[in-house]
């Protein structure tokens, strides 16, 4: 080979490298995310297939992971789980989360999913809200980074008012659990905000209550605390639409700034399946709001 057509092979082989790697580029280098989608989904007693209290099948799970996967959620805290084979059961149809189970709410554990690219450290079951032994269960704490966003957040599920409550006198005693609930809650992050260099913080799950009643009011708490906003407070139940939703998600105000605005949403997946579907998924739909974890960090 002569030395000018070996010179043009070299050449051409360095344009096809280049043109190769050039390709390659797309694929190999992913920008960093601008938003995280945060939500909450109370599951309705998702069982592991052995004596449940609702009967699933396989396909159930399947659907309520499309569900989740149409919330477009990349964090989502989930309530009433019965132990980790039941959400093994539901992650099985879903690629690329991770997840953690509560131990300390019997039946009805608090979970949380995630997207593999979010930095969470689980940090305690929060043990002050069993404000009642057997009858409140703990909050469910986390460490949790996407972007420049770090924040710490608490899952709940707070005292209901169940049909069980049959007289004034029970109905009573739930509101009063679950007042107690609330306020250990404030407490918690407001000790946070305190006492520490954190000041993103994220309260969010299955509140049982709405912080627009205009009667006993049990949020007064953090309705009061300029430091506290309900990104939910006038969301509509997606079951009851003359009803305000009891699924929320409650921020400290300097995550307010990170909030994208009208990105509230309720996926109300009842107005697209049948109704022995919706039985199988839950009396409940997921929440979900958009933060922008582009923002510089503030703490």
């Amino acid at each position: 080979m002569t030395k000018i057509l070996k010179t043009k092979y070299l050449f051409v082989l360095f344009i096809l490298f280049i043109a190769c790697k050039s390709d390659e580029l797309p694929g190999d280098i992913q920008k960093p995310p601008k938003y995280l989608t945060v939500a909450t989904f109370n599951v309705e007693w998702l069982g592991d297939m052995v004596n449940d209290r609702i009967d699933r099948v396989p396909e159930d799970y399947k659907l309520i992971a499309e569900i989740i996967k149409k919330s477009n959620a990349d964090l989502i805290a989930l309530q009433e789980i019965e132990n980790d084979k039941a959400l093994k059961l539901l992650t099985k149809y879903l690629d690329g989360f991770k997840y953690y189970v509560g131990k300390r709410g019997g039946q009805q554990n608090l979970g949380l999913l995630y997207k593999k690219n979010i930095k969470v450290k689980f940090v305690e079951e929060y043990s002050p809200l069993i404000v009642e032994e057997g009858r409140t269960r703990p909050g469910l704490i986390f460490e949790c980074k996407a972007g420049n966003f770090d924040f710490v957040m608490m899952v709940v599920h707070y005292k209901s008012t169940s049909r069980f409550e049959d007289t004034k006198e029970k109905i009573q005693k739930s509101k009063e659990l679950r007042a107690k609930q609330i306020e250990k809650s404030h407490y918690w992050a407001d000790s946070i905000l305190r006492n520490t260099k954190e000041q993103d913080i994220i309260i969010l799950g299955d509140f049982n209550d709405t912080p627009v009643r205009k009667k006993d009011n049990l949020f007064t708490v953090f309705l009061q605390d300029t430091n506290f906003v309900f990104l939910t407070q006038n969301l509509k139940s997606c079951k009851y639409p003359t009803a305000y939703s009891i699924d929320h998600i409650l921020v400290s105000r300097s995550i307010n700034n990170r909030y994208l605005k009208n990105s509230l949403q309720s996926l109300d997946f009842r107005s697209i399946l049948t109704d022995q579907e919706t039985k199988k998924i839950s009396d409940h739909c997921p929440v979900s709001v958009k933060f922008d974890v582009s923002l510089p960090d503030n703490d």
